[in-house]
């Protein structure tokens, strides 16, 4: 009962900043939140993020929208800032919180492409409607509802939220906060051990790096998947890129690129992973994905389970650019793979690929289906963690996500880049206090 009063005046206090509340129970506060200086405004931020975390702030992205009798206001967090359970997410219609299935769907359907599995994105959304579009007395507790065309709302949600993260899925979460700060700084003294003094020439020992051969020769022997070969970008210095010019690559998987602002850090893989799978949706849509014939066809052998999944699937694969048909009574031949992938392993793909579609008795429409399949695919094709990668590659993949709007996390809703801003950097290093 105490979890949901708390509740309850978290839900007030968020519809009406303009009144300060304060919660005690058995002699101890529970819940204090005075007025926020930003209380004349319709929706106040501050009071938001004082009940669903700090971080908040600085993590969400504002909703306005009308279309006509329908509005929505509100704040939804960043794609990359999520969390695991759906207590966080507060809905409103016309003033009254509500727990309605036909909004909570419409919000898992339009993060459901940013979002790991199981990760809820936290939020405070405000719908206003006439009030004879809605019928309130179908719960007890009136926190479901019955719209008259329910179709409407739900398509007005998912198309406002989508075009609200659009706009800032490429944008890494801002989470690095004064304490994770203080663990980096907060250390001993090192421990210097006695030992005879050695000359600088005699200790450095040359780095040996795991690649065996010169980059160019590894890139001609092994082809890269189509969006990293690009030609060498001119990186002027006057030139400003919002995840700024590649200068170095770390453990042959990450991408250090300076910025005017600071650093970013991008993962390779991830990144290049969600750039192959925007392409490959988009092929879809417009018509189909090319496809690639193999030299020499793969047999691939799989259990029972899995060949009867592939087949029962095979013409919706084959719309991806993937043709293979049965061979034997558990094995199948691949002929063509889609082109985006490059040299991806057949026969993990495939196996993969069974699997995701075994899960598919839980997914309700046939887009979520053939996303999912896209991600899979994409996984397999997109830059492998590992490989070594030019200057010019790696200025060429940020450029490419730069002009893609969800580039900011992988199919897996993972970040695909963090971003280290220079005042955090001078704090790392005791320049800057905290």
């Amino acid at each position: 009962e105490q979890s949901y009063i708390v509740e309850t005046v978290q839900a007030l206090a968020m519809a009406n900043p303009q009144i300060a509340f304060k919660l005690s129970a058995n002699d101890r506060d529970m819940l204090t939140l005075p007025v926020p200086f930003d209380a004349s405004e319709v929706l106040s931020l501050s009071r938001i993020a004082k009940i669903l975390g700090k971080d908040f702030e600085t993590n969400s992205i504002k909703i306005s929208i009308a279309k006509e009798n329908i509005r929505l206001d509100g704040y939804v967090s960043l794609p990359n800032y999520h969390k695991s359970t759906g207590q966080y997410q507060y809905l409103f219609v016309n003033g009254r919180m509500v727990k309605d299935k036909v909004l909570l769907t419409a919000i898992r359907v339009a993060y459901g492409d940013v979002l790991p599995r199981g990760r809820f994105p936290l939020l405070a959304l405000f719908l206003v409607l006439p009030y004879d579009f809605v019928d309130v007395n179908v719960h007890p507790q009136k926190t479901e509802l019955r719209f008259r065309d329910v179709n409407m709302v739900r398509g007005f949600l998912i198309s406002a939220l989508k075009e609200a993260i659009s706009g800032q899925a490429n944008q890494s979460a801002d989470v690095l906060s004064d304490r994770t700060i203080a663990q980096f700084v907060s250390y001993r003294s090192p421990v210097v051990q006695e030992r005879a003094r050695e000359s600088l020439f005699e200790a450095y020992q040359p780095y040996e790096s795991k690649v065996e051969e010169p980059a160019s020769e590894l890139f001609m022997r092994e082809s890269l998947p189509p969006m990293v070969k690009a030609e060498a970008l001119d990186i002027r210095e006057e030139e400003v890129y919002p995840l700024g010019a590649a200068t170095a690559q770390v453990h042959e998987n990450y991408i250090i690129a300076q910025t005017e602002e600071g650093i970013v850090i991008v993962d390779q893989h991830a990144a290049h992973e969600r750039l192959v799978y925007e392409q490959m949706k988009s092929y879809f849509i417009d018509g189909g994905v090319s496809s690639q014939q193999l030299l020499i066809p793969e047999i691939v052998s799989l259990s029972a389970t899995s060949f009867a999944s592939l087949l029962t699937h095979q013409e919706e694969l084959a719309k991806m650019g993937l043709q293979f048909e049965a061979f034997g009574q558990s094995e199948i031949i691949v002929h063509e793979v889609p082109s985006l992938l490059g040299k991806a392993n057949v026969k993990k793909m495939m196996e993969d690929l069974a699997d995701e579609i075994a899960e598919f008795g839980a997914i309700e429409s046939l887009r979520e289906r053939l996303d999912h399949v896209c991600a899979t695919m994409a996984c397999h094709g997109s830059v492998r963690s590992g490989r070594k990668l030019t200057i010019a590659e790696m200025n060429a993949l940020l450029r490419d996500m730069e002009k893609n709007p969800y580039s900011g996390q992988c199919n897996h809703g993972r970040p695909t880049y963090i971003t280290l801003k220079k005042d955090d950097i001078e704090k790392l290093f005791g320049r800057k206090g905290f």
